[in-house]
């Protein structure tokens, strides 16, 4: 009785979310590993670069789309599907924010931003919601700075190129970062090898999931 109550549970969150994905009048789906859609000057990426699981992407536009997570399962980053917008800023000096709103029910994901410098020597990430069974790379360099209109701790580590994450000191699912003002800050305190914003990208990086929904109701990059 109660394998059958489980499998029963299973079968009735795998077709909710089914339904919470027809619902919505997509543009675009694909599950390719690298699939992807571009409009409005945003590019929509499936992403699943460690070829492990399965990940559906479905795309209204770049501000609104959903992922469909399955069959990830252990430690490491299985996918990072996500919406960018390219700055192509060689310098620091113009004005650069954005806003998000987004939401995951994977067992262990972490919501953030994922931005890179000129070359692609740097790698900023700004996290805003995850599970406690994920962590940034590397070490704890900063706590509690208050920049870019949030409060945050600062990580640094490598991974054949320069990483550093900034992770909110109260998780949420909705908000706006001044880009320009947290690159800017990271600069003046040497843990950027370029000054420059090369890219913006949003979205979710998937270390675990069955049949879980990542939606994105709306995210803008503002220059």
């Amino acid at each position: 009785m109660k394998i059958f109550s489980k499998v029963a549970t299973l079968s009735t969150a795998a077709i909710a979310l089914a339904l919470s994905a027809s619902a919505h009048a997509w543009v675009y789906t694909t599950s390719a590993q690298y699939g992807s859609w571009s409009g409005g000057g945003y590019t929509v990426y499936n992403d699943i670069w460690s070829g492990e699981g399965d990940q559906t992407l479905y795309v209204n536009s770049g501000s609104n789309w959903e992922l469909i997570s399955n069959a990830m399962t252990g430690g490491g980053v299985k996918a990072y599907g996500n919406s960018s917008y390219f700055p192509n800023y060689k310098n620091l000096n113009s004005a650069c924010t954005s806003s998000f709103n987004g939401s995951s029910n994977a067992s262990a994901y972490d919501m953030s931003y994922d931005m890179w410098s000129q070359g692609d020597v740097d790698e900023i990430m700004l996290w805003e919601k995850w599970t406690s069974n994920v962590g940034p790379i590397g070490s704890e360099i900063a706590s509690n700075v208050s920049v870019g209109g949030s409060t945050w701790n600062i990580y640094r580590g490598n991974t054949g190129h320069n990483v550093v994450s900034l992770l909110r000191t109260s998780q949420t699912n909705s908000g706006t970062n001044n880009i320009q003002a947290i690159m800017q800050y990271l600069s003046s305190k040497g843990w950027l090898s370029s000054a420059s914003l090369y890219q913006v990208a949003f979205g979710y990086e998937i270390t675990d999931a069955s049949n879980a929904e990542s939606y994105t109701s709306s995210f803008s990059v503002t220059l």
